[in-house]
């Protein structure tokens, strides 16, 4: 094949949620859910080679982690594809290059043919079996990721005009300078806004969770105290976190009332008792 996921090494194990599958070498990065960054929640039809490769991981994490959900976040990866195709620069026989998930999709398609209508790209990144509601790359997003590839710096592929549409050619008369090069991603499709309401939002969710855990803490340790020494002490657990606002504790006291963490005393609402 002329491009083929890159072979990076032959100590790859899974203890290291590394490994190697058919000659190439899949690496898995697990986080819980919390820590990863916003991000827009779109998916993308992977090539069989690293559609094995998830099935895999999938089957050898569940089997040691029962009770753990894997949920893949495939667009966020990347990868570093070989190819001996591009024949501009006698001087360098392999080039390497790094890309995103979506980039190696579209250069793998050219395994099979050098020209491809846009039309059968934007069809190829989709799963025609997938759910009703799952969310791809829309026309003007797809045409920024196969701008990526037709830059002047990095022209993996040129553009021309055809009957039905453009259509993308393998550029192999490429002439790489240097062996290993990184492929420029498309441009954010969020706004700075977007961003800093999204960043928001988290910080308020994690905050509600800190607040309700100080008070819990709080309570079991005193089991009844008053409205005005639970806010003081709660407080005081979270200041190295944050300095919470009075009504935000306030609000997440209802909350754990509510869900019957907390009752109010029947003589005094002022007085909290904590149910074990």
């Amino acid at each position: 094949q002329d491009v083929a996921p890159m072979d990076t090494g032959e100590n790859a194990t899974p203890t290291t949620n590394s490994f190697k599958v058919n000659g190439i070498v899949f690496n898995a990065h697990i986080l819980k859910s919390g820590h990863w960054p916003h991000y827009e929640k779109e998916t993308v039809k992977l090539p069989s080679p690293l559609y094995d490769c998830i099935e895999l991981f999938q089957k050898y994490y569940c089997a040691r982690t029962e009770a753990r959900v894997l949920r893949w976040a495939p667009t966020l990866g990347k990868g570093v594809l070989e190819s001996t195709a591009f024949i501009g620069n006698p001087k360098i026989g392999t080039v390497e290059l790094t890309v995103n998930t979506y980039q190696i999709c579209i250069l793998l398609m050219y395994n099979e043919k050098e020209e491809i209508p846009y039309q059968e790209i934007y069809d190829g990144l989709r799963d025609q079996a997938a759910p009703e509601g799952t969310m791809y790359l829309d026309d003007e997003s797809m045409k920024q990721l196969l701008l990526t590839l037709c830059t002047k710096r990095y022209p993996l592929l040129t553009k021309k005009s055809g009957e039905n549409g453009d259509v993308y050619a393998l550029n192999v008369n490429w002439a790489p300078n240097k062996r290993q090069k990184t492929l420029p991603l498309p441009s954010a499709k969020i706004t700075a806004k977007e961003t800093r309401g999204a960043v928001h939002k988290a910080v308020e969710e994690d905050r509600k969770h800190a607040i309700e855990s100080a008070i819990v803490r709080v309570m079991k340790h005193h089991r009844t105290l008053s409205h005005q020494h639970l806010v003081v002490e709660a407080t005081d657990k979270l200041m190295q976190l944050f300095t919470p606002e009075p009504r935000a504790i306030k609000a997440r006291i209802e909350e754990l009332i509510q869900r019957e963490f907390l009752r109010r005393d029947a003589e005094d609402q002022s007085l909290y008792h904590y149910i074990a």
